[in-house]
């Protein structure tokens, strides 16, 4: 299961346990709690990340935390609170893009009525490397039974890789491949950008990247850092470069 995140034993396994109830519809209440524990546990240690040194713990911390949020949204969706299901599994979503998420989302938009959301969710969900397999039924509950699913997937690998890109001026008509660290705090405000490798003209972009608009990644306004890595991609016959940011289980601190 996606949400038993190798990070600190005690606050996964409440989040283990509050996914599970959520799952059965079983003790919501303590389930929440559960979860609300998790993610305290987890926001608290993300306060300290620094771009000066970052550590696999603090990357894998970023794992553990959207797989929180997935499952406290999770369970305000089976209590009724599709709202504010939403706003968390959006987030998780967002950080996170493996398919039991995108599954969540789906039903979450299918649930509001809110039928060509739910379809797009679905069809990324099912472009992730870790898709459901009963999200491909949810999907042609949707379409109808002659729907093309195999080919909506894959033509939804480019969405999905669209869906994760910030366009950034490439002012310098620079060329190159370089690695980023991305430090956010609520509001999609900026704290701190960090190049980590690649061809080193691209190095100067970081201004740019700090300048970027990135999606707001937070459910709420608690106090957290929470780091991403991108790749910035520039060709000079091109007037923006690509900055592709990753799914935060698929990130590593080495360089």
């Amino acid at each position: 299961m996606e949400h038993s995140v190798e990070i600190e034993p005690i606050p996964n396994r409440w989040n283990w346990v509050a996914y599970e109830l959520a799952q059965d519809k079983l003790a919501l209440e303590q389930a929440q709690q559960y979860s609300q524990s998790s993610i305290s546990t987890m926001t608290e240690k993300m306060r300290q990340v620094s771009l000066d040194h970052v550590t696999s713990e603090d990357v894998r911390q970023v794992s553990a935390l959207a797989a929180y949020w997935d499952t406290f949204g999770w369970i305000q969706f089976q209590k009724g609170n599709v709202a504010e299901a939403e706003k968390y599994v959006k987030c998780s979503w967002q950080v996170r893009w493996i398919g039991e998420i995108g599954d969540h989302l789906g039903q979450i938009y299918d649930k509001q009525g809110r039928k060509s959301e739910a379809i797009r969710a679905y069809e990324l969900s099912l472009a992730t490397t870790m898709p459901k397999p009963e999200t491909k039924d949810r999907l042609l509950g949707l379409l109808g039974p002659d729907a093309d699913i195999e080919t909506l997937a894959h033509q939804a690998n480019q969405q999905l890789a669209d869906a994760r890109t910030l366009a950034i001026a490439n002012t310098a008509k620079a060329e190159g491949i370089a690695e980023f660290w991305v430090l956010l705090s609520p509001g999609a405000k900026v704290v701190g950008v960090k190049f980590i490798s690649g061809d080193d003209q691209l190095a100067q972009f970081a201004s740019e990247l700090a300048a970027a608009n990135y999606p707001n990644f937070f459910p709420d306004e608690t106090a957290i850092q929470l780091l991403r890595r991108g790749r910035l991609s520039c060709s000079e016959s091109s007037a923006q470069c690509r900055f592709l940011l990753e799914s935060a289980e698929a990130v590593r601190a080495t360089n």
